[in-house]
């Protein structure tokens, strides 16, 4: 099927549009130019056919997305989680939130200026 031409065109459409070659029509189907609905002309039968009614055909133009499988939880350490030598207390939202906005004593000097300036016309609306 790789080295066959295919001419396409929308069910809305009069002239075809190709030759494309599966690659082709990969790409195009990669972009949302090509879809399930797409008419193609099949020389077999010498007719336009529907790329979902053909099964070997709408797989090769849209393959099945790879799933991403998660690996089993393998002993991390976790900041949660106190050890033995450890005396800190566990880390909240709150806190994670306090620095990443430069709200605590760690973070002062790191504070973002856009963040400051929109805290700065806050308190100029109510003034």
């Amino acid at each position: 099927m790789e080295s066959q031409e295919f001419y396409i065109r929308q069910a809305t459409e009069t002239e075809a549009r190709g030759p494309f070659n599966l690659e082709q029509l990969i790409s195009l189907a990669e972009t949302g130019s090509v879809t399930p609905e797409t008419l193609y002309y099949d020389a077999i039968t010498e007719c336009w056919v529907v790329l979902d009614d053909n099964l070997e055909m709408k797989a090769s133009v849209f393959p099945e997305a790879k799933r991403l499988k998660l690996k089993p939880k393998e002993n991390l350490p976790t900041l949660n989680r106190a050890s033995s030598t450890d005396t800190r207390p566990p880390i909240s939202v709150g806190d994670m939130l306090a620095a990443a906005e430069g709200r605590t004593d760690d973070t002062k000097d790191k504070a973002s200026m856009e963040i400051e300036a929109l805290r700065a016309a806050g308190v100029g609306c109510w003034a």
